[in-house]
């Protein structure tokens, strides 16, 4: 410090990822030091509105990495001695503890930085002190993933040895899940290698850094199911002495984002002292001497359990006690790093929540506007409140925040009514539904969504998108099964299939209406480019079934894909045979009912022409041509051996069908005008004819010659005069 007293110290704030803004800390230092700033990548970290103002309250200096950080440090110090340092963000601690050290001011050591960024490390220390925790496993290549797993076991969390924010932070349940996490997480530090500011976050190289830990079942100390099962424990560390600022209650997480913190916890006393008692051991432990730490605990059955210990405050908790305790947290914070004296208790007079409910994950991966109804933003006791502008999100980055908002009451309950009303007040725009997706961006959002609903028991892809080697292209529909738990209130709730894209139509089909066995609702939904979804609402006793019975019906066979299985529903399923359910030798009794049924259909739709009723007569006539396919298809077998697709009817009619057949086929579609609608129904005729003929003689069944020459004969004779019969006589 200079001798002269009248000379305000000189404090170096260091400004990284997260922490109180410049904006924030500037009113709380005036006139108590004068400032030099110094941040690590300008131009990603700060505006310039904000660099503006640093400039009016003191010096600035920007470095793109902490070498360069530190020599700008160094040479300000010779020109004007630092007399205190501070670094609220916890990337900025390592560049905190080499200036601290080099300017000899207070600060932690970088071992205990170390201690403090890397939970590895961090955890073996704390076991080292006899402070129990959850069995852990450093990740730094493919090799290491087979032992961690077998130490730690499963379930388990994974996630980076350096990180903040719950990013890629994963639930993982078995090796090839741990292996499917660590695939993703190569994929995203090596996605980082030109992003400096966002790689510090994870580790200090963009070389993959994880950690395998066991998972910590926790347990609701509250009685209040809106609270969750962690708390943090927010100290303050002077010259080796550790205050208890506070002990904050949480609510429920997100996956393992967290949606909130209340101040002052309402915990009992004993249970806040075993908190308490936990974070300064552990600080102790790590050989914290200075600054800030946020500890977080599982509470347990067991007691609480360290999940980490974090070197800064919790994140937003100086504005918790600005609204709760009348209290500047950064001010405390300056005279502290400047020596005058630990950082005082705040007493709470009110109390507090910072609130920040997380997007479902349904919406990740989409462009998405979130607006607050001002319902919410009026309400007394809301101090603060930041709302999302036009993104997209990804959970495994720990992103997704619909808002970020502070609240106080008189009590608890106010509290939690500001987080309901925050809840209900969120409004979410898809700005992306307009405008063509493909069938794989389609696919990914349906397993998102599903993911996202607890209701949702399994998901299963049919049709070719699920066969290995069966022919897809742009106008491939998707066939998805979704088992539910209630698949009627699904097929009546439109928001989430509308959630899923643009939709140009839908159409629903009841159960049993599409065909005898069609046993399930369908939900056919065209989203735009004509991508086209046919959802099939089931139950889970559509999968025991099969299941039980150990054959997979015409939908499964051909090929399946589990997209999701929440109870393993569809471990007891075969295996898909990859073929269609074959049509093959019929019945006689199905071939006589095919023909009779023919032959009955066809003087029908001949009355209808007479009677200058063409729509009718195409009606009857579609009810011929399905049948006509059915021959079509027995001829095919019986005479060439060809299997055709029982499920795709029709389907490479073209290359399947022999010539001659493929040539008179050609006929049997007419105009809607009557001449050519006469034309077509001899043709069809005579086709079924002879097809039934040259069939009932391969198969040695009966086919009754009678009736054919019985109908086509009196259909000739109501044929208007001039529109001679063609094709072939009845068989004989």
């Amino acid at each position: 410090m200079d001798n002269d007293p009248c000379t305000p110290p000189h404090l170096l704030v260091v400004l990284g990822l997260g922490g109180p803004r410049s904006g924030r800390i500037i009113p709380s230092v005036a006139g108590l030091a004068r400032v030099t700033w110094l941040v690590v990548g300008r131009e990603q970290l700060v505006p310039e509105q904000e660099w503006q103002a640093m400039r009016a309250h003191g010096v600035t200096l920007s470095s793109v990495d902490d070498a360069a950080g530190l020599a700008l440090a160094t040479a300000r110090h010779r020109k004007q001695p630092v007399d205190g340092l501070l670094a609220f963000s916890e990337n900025a601690q390592r560049l905190g503890a080499a200036i601290a050290e080099a300017v000899e001011v207070p600060f932690n050591p970088p071992r205990t930085v170390d201690l403090l960024t890397h939970k590895d490390l961090q955890r073996e220390a704390l076991a080292a002190a006899g402070i129990p925790g959850p069995a852990h496993h450093a990740v730094r290549h493919d090799a290491d993933l087979v032992p961690a797993a077998a130490h730690v076991g499963f379930p388990a969390v994974f996630k980076p040895a350096r990180g903040a924010g719950s990013i890629l932070a994963t639930l993982v349940g078995s090796v090839g899940e741990l292996h499917e996490s660590w695939l993703r997480a190569r994929s995203t530090f090596a996605g980082l290698r030109g992003d400096r500011h966002e790689t510090v976050v994870l580790s200090d190289t963009t070389a993959p850094y994880m950690v395998l830990e066991q998972l910590l079942v926790g347990r609701n100390w509250h009685g209040d199911e809106r609270l969750g099962d962690y708390a943090s424990v927010e100290c303050a560390i002077y010259r080796g002495t550790v205050t208890v600022l506070a002990v904050s209650d949480k609510l429920n997480l997100s996956g393992f984002r967290e949606n909130g913190q209340l101040n002052p916890s309402t915990l009992p006393a004993e249970r806040q002292r075993e908190l308490t008692d936990m974070a300064v051991a552990a600080l102790e432990a790590l050989g914290v001497r200075e600054g800030f730490a946020h500890v977080e605990c599982k509470l347990t059955a067991d007691g609480p359990r360290i999940i980490e210990v974090n070197g800064r405050p919790g994140g937003g908790f100086w504005d918790i006690c600005a609204h709760g305790a009348d209290y500047d947290l950064v001010a405390h914070a300056a005279r502290a790093a400047l020596g005058r004296g630990p950082v005082p208790v705040p007493r709470f007079v009110r109390h507090t929540g910072l609130l920040t409910p997380h997007l479902p994950d349904r919406y990740a991966g989409r462009q998405i506007e979130v607006t607050i109804d001002d319902s919410f933003v009026g309400r007394p006791g809301v101090h603060s409140l930041s709302q999302l502008r036009p993104w997209s999100f990804d959970p495994a980055m720990g992103t997704g925040k619909a808002a970020y908002a502070h609240v106080s009451g008189p009590d608890r309950e106010s509290v939690l009514a500001h987080g309901a009303a925050l809840d209900a007040a969120i409004r979410v725009r898809v700005l992306d539904r307009h405008g063509p997706v493909d069938q794989k961006q389609l696919l990914a959002r349906i397993e998102t969504w599903a993911a996202g609903r607890p209701d949702v028991v399994a998901l299963v892809l049919t049709g070719s998108y699920a066969r290995d080697h069966a022919p897809t292209d742009d106008l491939s529909d998707l066939d998805v099964e979704v088992v539910a738990e209630d698949f009627d209130d699904l097929l009546h709730d439109e928001s989430w299939w509308r959630d899923l894209g643009d939709v140009w139509t839908w159409q629903i089909v009841p159960a049993f209406a599409a065909a005898t066995t069609q046993c399930y609702p369908m939900l056919h939904v065209a989203y735009a480019g004509a991508v086209k979804v046919d959802f099939t609402l089931v139950d889970r006793v559509r999968i025991t079934g099969m299941a039980a019975d150990g054959a997979l019906d015409r939908v499964y066979a051909p090929g399946y894909r589990v997209l999701l299985d929440r109870e393993g529903l569809t471990r007891g399923l075969p295996a898909a045979t990859g073929r269609p359910v074959a049509v093959g030798p019929m019945p006689a009794d199905e071939f006589a009912e095919v023909v009779r049924s023919f032959w009955y259909e066809a003087p029908l739709v001949a009355k209808y022409l007479l009677r200058n009723e063409p729509w009718e007569a195409k009606l009857r006539d579609w009810t011929m041509k399905s049948l006509l396919l059915r021959m079509i298809e027995w001829h095919a077998w019986a005479l060439r051996g060809h299997v055709a697709d029982g499920y795709h009817r029709g389907r490479g009619l073209p290359e399947w069908a022999d010539p001659q057949t493929w040539a008179e086929v050609q006929e049997v579609f007419g105009r809607l005008d009557a001449d050519d609608s006469w034309r077509a129904l001899h043709a069809t005729m005579a086709l079924f004819g002879r097809l039934g003929g040259e069939t009932a003689r391969t198969l040695r069944l009966w086919y009754p010659t009678r009736l054919d020459h019985t109908v086509r004969s009196y259909v000739a004779g109501l044929t208007p005069t001039g529109l001679s019969p063609t094709g072939t006589e009845p068989p004989r």
